[in-house]
Formats: C-alpha cells, structure tokens, sequence
C-alpha cells in the first residue's frame, strides 16, 4: 500500500553526495544513506492531503532512520569470544588474548565505529608465540591482511602495536607491558595454554599493556 503512494528513490544515481557515501562501503555510510532516502520520503509524505495517514508514516520513517543509526553505532562492540578465537587460531594462547585486549581497547578509545575505519601496524617477530597476538588483533578490530589494513612488520626488539582512526586521524601506540611475558609464560608452564591464556583475559588492561602514545 505505501509503496504505490511513495516514488521510487534512487539514491545512488540522484546526486554526488548520495554517490561519494555509497562507495564508502561503512555501516556508517549505509546508515546515512538510508537516512537520506528516509528524509526524502518525508517530504514527499508530508505534502499528501491525509494527515492523519502522514503522522503515521512519519513516525515510522523517524523509528526507522533511528534505528538504522544505532545499530551502526553497536557494530564494534567489544570482542569476547574466546571459543570463536580458538577456533579462528587454532588453539588458545597467551599472547592471542594480549592481542584481542589491546584491540578492544584501541576500537574504544580510538571510537571505531566499522571495520574499514582503522589501520594496524604491528611490530612484532615473524614467528609464534608472540607474533600470535596479530591474530587476537584481527578479531577484535576488524582490520585484517585481506583488506589490507593492518600491516606486520617484522622486529625482534621492539613489540609494540600502532591503531590509527582512519576518518579522524587520531592513533594510539600499545606495547605489552614488561611483567606480561614471564608471567604468561610461568602460567602456561604451570597450568597450560588455556587456563593461562583465561588468567591474562581476566587481567586489567594496565597489567597487560602500556599506553606508550596517544595522539
């Protein structure tokens, strides 16, 4: 019934605008374009004869469009599913879930709203065990090598992790903290990979990784 009575919107052909955020390939952009055609569906509701018809549809639009923006917001939400990152890894290890926290971290305080919003660069060895943190920075950002927006550069010094938001330019620089390495390595000895691994998850985030720039 509303769709003989609204015009067909093309979005996509009607304006530059419209065009330049589809191609932006972002739930961010999805949701703005959305609203774009929600809005124009307004006015052209609003200037229909039945008012009482056009409150309703209104306010649907409005729910709608609201709608489509929180979800937008909600889609980096933190990453926990430590079963999900074994099976992604291969097994569980310490240095997987130092990954997974320094991204959970740098996606909040960066305020990474999609996964094509962030780069990563991680300098780290070329082999396991601590180059398995790439890994548990995959799952919690989104970035990853087949998009081509976190980069591994090999360093058997420094190990440190470099977030940037992409849309504002701002970055953070995480390196794991000095204590971190013994002691999951004491753990692992102790009680095995998963429980060890469970023991750093369960860590505060200061007691796994140092803030060492932000900016």
């Amino acid at each position: 019934m509303v769709e003989r009575q609204l015009p067909k919107l093309n979005v996509a052909g009607s304006n530059p605008v419209s065009r330049s955020i589809l191609r932006r390939r972002s739930q961010v952009a999805k949701a703005a374009v959305c609203k774009i055609a929600i809005t124009s569906s307004i006015l052209v509701v609003a200037s229909t004869s039945n008012k009482n018809y056009s409150k309703n549809i209104l306010y649907s639009l409005l729910c709608t469009s609201d709608c489509l923006l929180i979800l937008q917001r909600r889609i980096m939400k933190e990453f926990t599913d430590l079963d999900l990152a074994k099976r992604f890894h291969g097994h569980m290890g310490p240095n997987l879930v130092i990954g997974m926290k320094m991204g959970n971290y740098a996606v909040k305080a960066l305020n990474i709203n999609d996964h094509f919003g962030i780069n990563v660069e991680v300098h780290c060895p070329g082999k396991p065990p601590v180059s398995c943190m790439i890994d548990g920075i995959q799952l919690a950002t989104g970035a990853t090598m087949g998009k081509t927006n976190i980069k591994h550069i090999i360093s058997d010094e420094i190990v440190k992790v470099i977030f940037k938001n992409t849309q504002t330019g701002t970055a953070v620089v995480l390196t794991p903290t000095d204590s971190i390495g013994p002691k999951s390595l004491e753990w692992y000895n102790e009680v095995g990979e998963d429980e060890a691994s469970l023991r750093v998850w369960k860590l505060p985030d200061d007691q796994v990784f140092a803030v060492c720039k932000s900016k």
